[in-house]
């Protein structure tokens, strides 16, 4: 019985080996077998002794350093912060400064006397201490950016720039002789370069002015460039209100900002092109009337949306440069 048990037990051996053959070459994983989805589907050459399946460019590998998203330097500002910066700066913001202690970000308004002068700039102060650690942090910052960067070494003050941006940013040490202190300073000069956006959108606070006026999904209004990507609103009534471009752009960019507005208003979306007059009233006796052109569309349900390019300048007076504004009328039949 030992015997013929033995004997048995060489006859499986036999045939297991006679199945599995010895073509190595063959995939034990056939797909036809219904394993295929065990595939990674990864093409490694098994005659290459240095294919790795990991390798950048192999499906499924790791994604290599050209294809990581950029980093945003400009993370970090509190939101009391972006409200004054963005719609100063053109709708950006500088990359972050950690600045200790309490942060105060206020717009300086442009103003001139006999004695000085003060340029339109965004002011960022602060509480805490400045120091030379601070001060060479928010160096190595903006030159990762890819700002511009000259830096004092002797008295840690840096001035940047981002020249495609049209901003210019000066980090010092203010000190104060009452308590002996230096306190952190942020000035941030804006001339924001004229460059209409391959697709742009109306700021959020001027999709909410548009909404208090009727106008707003289904009778949305385009968005068209206006000299800047900071655009202000100005209520007129319960149904109008203008749209502020870019401060004195009119004069220099009035055609570039005019074939802006009739790709956005294109016949071919069911808008009509003509001339009209925009009348302004100062005071009880005097009227103002600006000659501009007219974007009108009107809608199934009987509503009409009429969009009024004109220029005049903010102040009134005729002789200062002019703005771009679109006057915003909604009307129902």
């Amino acid at each position: 019985m030992k015997k013929l048990g033995y004997m048995l037990l060489l006859s499986s051996l036999t045939l297991v080996l006679s199945a599995c053959g010895d073509d190595t070459s063959k995939s034990s994983l056939n797909p036809s077998s219904g394993l295929g989805s065990l595939d990674s589907g990864l093409s490694v050459d098994p005659n290459n002794s240095n294919s790795n399946p990991n390798e950048s460019g192999s499906s499924g590998g790791k994604i290599s350093s050209s294809e990581q998203p950029p980093i945003d330097y400009t993370i970090g500002w509190s939101q009391d912060v972006l409200d004054v910066m963005e719609p100063h700066l053109g709708g950006h913001a500088i990359p972050f400064i950690d600045l200790p202690g309490r942060v105060l970000a206020t717009w300086i308004e442009a103003s001139s006397g006999y004695s000085s002068s003060t340029v339109a700039h965004l002011s960022i102060l602060s509480t805490g201490a400045f120091d030379a650690a601070l001060a060479g942090q928010a160096k190595l910052t903006y030159q990762k950016a890819g700002w511009t960067v000259d830096f004092n070494r002797e008295t840690l003050q840096m001035h940047a720039e981002e020249t495609k941006l049209g901003m210019k940013v000066d980090f010092y040490g203010e000190y104060d002789q009452n308590d002996g202190s230096t306190t952190p300073q942020i000035d941030v000069y804006y001339n924001e370069p004229f460059a209409v956006p391959a697709s742009g959108a109306w700021r959020s606070a001027t999709v909410q002015a548009l909404a208090s006026i009727g106008v707003a999904a289904p009778h949305m209004l385009p968005y068209t460039y206006l000299g800047t990507l900071a655009e202000e609103t100005v209520s007129i009534s319960t149904t109008e209100l203008d749209i502020q471009g870019k401060v004195g752009g009119w004069d220099t960019y009035n055609a570039k900002i005019l074939a802006a507005a009739r790709k956005a208003f294109a016949p071919s979306k069911k808008w009509a092109e003509s001339t009209a007059t925009v009348t302004l009233s100062s005071g009880y006796y005097s009227t103002y009337s600006y000659t501009g052109h007219s974007f009108t569309k009107n809608f199934a349900d009987g509503y009409t949306v009429t969009a009024v390019l004109y220029g005049r300048s903010v102040s009134g007076y005729s002789s200062d440069p002019k703005t771009p504004y679109l006057r915003v009328i909604l009307s129902q039949q």
